[in-house]
């Protein structure tokens, strides 16, 4: 962690001691200040009141890392939770593979998470953060594929086979892959069975194509067992919502 973000911790921390015994007034005052992180304080929240620790693991899977700042995020929020992240773009993955160096805990892998195992293509835009498996259709201006890369794929039922994770449950899967959630829900089936939470980035709207819209990914998400837990939405622009973040809850498991 950088020391800007230890020092914005450590003054955020000391503005919110005279709350902090108060649980969701705490996240209410962290959230209007940083609403940004809205969900992942949500989803930590959710958690500590809901999940009995002695009967659910703390693995998490961080699908689309970036930079390494949600698994690491994750890592301190969470006590003992193990993170894989996953970044496709290598850039990214080695400035996550930087940033998250000496910190236990914390592997990143990279690979592109979909429904097969081989090699794709993958665009990578010039703000980075709107790389995808799935080509822009040029519609969105706020972004351009500045290059395009050969990357590593592979589903997370045959990543849990290759690395011996097949009986363990994981807490949250978190996934952030612009538009191609669907393809990589079909491909981890075994992996939803035993997953308690899923942290989801939905989209409306036509940026990527073939994209995934909310209402594909949420009726996948409920044939495998989940239900609706909560909804962030920070992203609207001009007339209607972008995108926005979900919660989802199994409902086999909790």
């Amino acid at each position: 962690m950088s020391f800007f973000n230890k020092m914005k911790d450590l003054l955020l921390g000391l503005y919110l001691s005279p709350v902090n015994n108060n649980t969701r007034l705490a996240l209410s005052l962290r959230n209007r200040i940083m609403p940004e992180t809205l969900h992942l304080n949500a989803l930590v929240f959710t958690i500590q009141k809901l999940v009995n620790e002695k009967n659910f693991g703390k693995l998490i899977l961080d699908i689309g890392c970036f930079d390494g700042g949600t698994s690491i995020f994750f890592h301190n929020e969470i006590k003992n939770s193990k993170v894989i992240g996953f970044e496709a773009g290598k850039q990214s993955y080695l400035n996550a593979i930087e940033k998250t160096a000496g910190i236990p805990g914390i592997k990143i892998e990279n690979y592109a998470v979909t429904n097969y195992c081989g090699i794709a293509e993958f665009f990578v835009t010039d703000n980075k953060l709107s790389s995808s498996l799935n080509p822009l259709t040029g519609s969105d201006s706020r972004f351009a594929t500045e290059t395009t890369e050969k990357v590593n794929t592979i589903t997370l039922d045959e990543y849990f086979k290759k690395e011996g994770l097949t009986h363990e449950k994981v807490l949250v899967l978190k996934l952030d892959v612009q538009g191609h959630e669907p393809k990589v829900l079909k491909g981890a089936h075994n992996t939803l069975s035993k997953t308690l939470f899923v942290l989801i980035e939905m989209s409306n709207h036509q940026s990527y194509r073939d994209g995934a819209q909310y209402y594909e990914v949420d009726q996948l998400l409920r044939e495998n067992g989940f239900v609706l837990q909560n909804i962030f939405a920070s992203y609207s622009y001009g007339k209607y919502l972008y995108e926005y973040d979900s919660i989802y809850i199994n409902q086999n498991l909790l």
